[in-house]
């Protein structure tokens, strides 16, 4: 994050940043290096400085719990720090956008798993992960993971330890909208051109919400929106999903009960693998309660994958099918055998049952 800058020299001056080599393009920001401004250690100590605030407020006032959530895209030995340390508490959930920045290079298993080893294998003991999978900076999830992985991503964000945050359309597997020139509003791509701004432009994952197939999605009863609604909405809304027999939102719905409901995924422990043929496993498990596992398959074609074999022997043979992805074509409720279990090209499933 850009907060602090470097102190002037004896004369005042503030020092140049360096040039980065990465690119010609001076109007780009990635032309200097900018670690004159970023990544400070004052900012760390501003964020403990803001928590020392709302903690004083806490205890004053009372009222209810407040949450201190820090933005920032960052390495994780520098992240890591804004939880706090042995003396002194930091913000309670540090973004964590590791699910879009190694996904950029490409919606593979091992890069699901690279994402979560990076969190998970660097963060203080007894603080919360958090999940993300986008936000107003970034092209919408389904856009940028394939609309036919949108629940997966969802399941997983939902059964991986900690607090899971949703951008509003991510529910409802919203796609991109389609902004030409004349409609931009982004500074970013304003300040650019009409060949190149498609290149810098946020607009697309920042169109209305999607409420219904009427004016304006549902979302205004204005003339005109900030930004144009999004084409697909008159099939792809809360009205329609809410009214189909299964939506991508009853299946996000289904994973809020879940997490409401499940003591394993509130308190429980955890095992993750990427497997072969582009499979994704998580179990979360706790002494006495049931057995949750997460499995899809993030590869381009239909594999078949042993559970207990290729990720935990301790499963049970058959497990009980609780939530799937929107295309699968296994029922719910329904047992699973686990060891030879076929998943189309972004199917997931969440199944439970009691581990040996």
């Amino acid at each position: 994050p850009v907060l602090f800058e470097v102190e002037p020299d004896e004369n005042g001056q503030y020092p140049d940043e360096p040039v980065s080599g990465n690119t010609e393009d001076k109007d780009d920001r990635a032309y200097l290096k900018n670690d004159l401004i970023e990544n400070r250690p004052e900012t760390i100590d501003m964020v403990y400085q803001w928590r020392q605030v709302m903690d004083d407020y806490q205890r004053i006032h009372g009222g209810d719990t407040r949450v201190l959530l820090i933005e920032t895209y960052a390495p994780a030995a520098y992240t890591m720090q804004m939880y706090g340390n042995r003396t002194v508490e930091g913000a309670h959930l540090p973004f964590n956008f590791n699910l879009i920045t190694v996904l950029k290079q490409g919606v593979s298993a091992a890069y699901v798993q690279q994402a979560v080893d990076e969190w998970l294998k660097n963060m203080p003991a007894r603080r919360t992960a958090n999940w993300v999978i986008g936000n107003h900076d970034q092209r919408r999830a389904a856009s940028r993971y394939g609309v036919q992985r949108t629940d997966a991503m969802n399941m997983l964000v939902m059964t991986l330890p900690g607090a899971s945050v949703t951008y509003q359309g991510e529910e409802l597997g919203m796609i991109d909208g389609v902004i030409s020139w004349e409609d931009t509003v982004d500074p970013a791509a304003c300040n650019s051109n009409k060949d190149i701004y498609e290149n810098f432009t946020r607009d697309p994952s920042r169109t209305p919400f999607q409420w219904t197939a009427g004016t304006n999605a549902g979302f205004s009863n204005a003339s005109k929106t900030w930004l144009p609604i999004a084409p697909d909405y008159q099939t792809l809304n809360v009205d329609v999903e809410n009214s189909s027999a299964n939506s991508h939102l009853k299946i996000y719905k289904s994973l809020i009960e879940l997490r409401k409901s499940s003591k394993t995924l509130q308190e429980g422990s955890y095992k993750y693998k990427a497997l072969a043929n582009n499979f994704f496993a998580l179990k979360r498990y706790l002494t006495g309660e049931s057995t949750l596992v997460y499995i899809a398959n993030f590869g381009n074609d239909t594999s078949t994958v042993d559970l207990q074999q290729d990720f935990d022997v301790f499963l049970p043979a058959a497990m009980t099918l609780t939530i799937s992805s929107l295309d699968s074509t296994k029922a719910s409720g329904s047992e699973i055998d686990i060891k030879s279990l076929t998943l189309a090209a972004g199917e997931a499933l969440i199944l439970t049952g009691t581990a040996n």
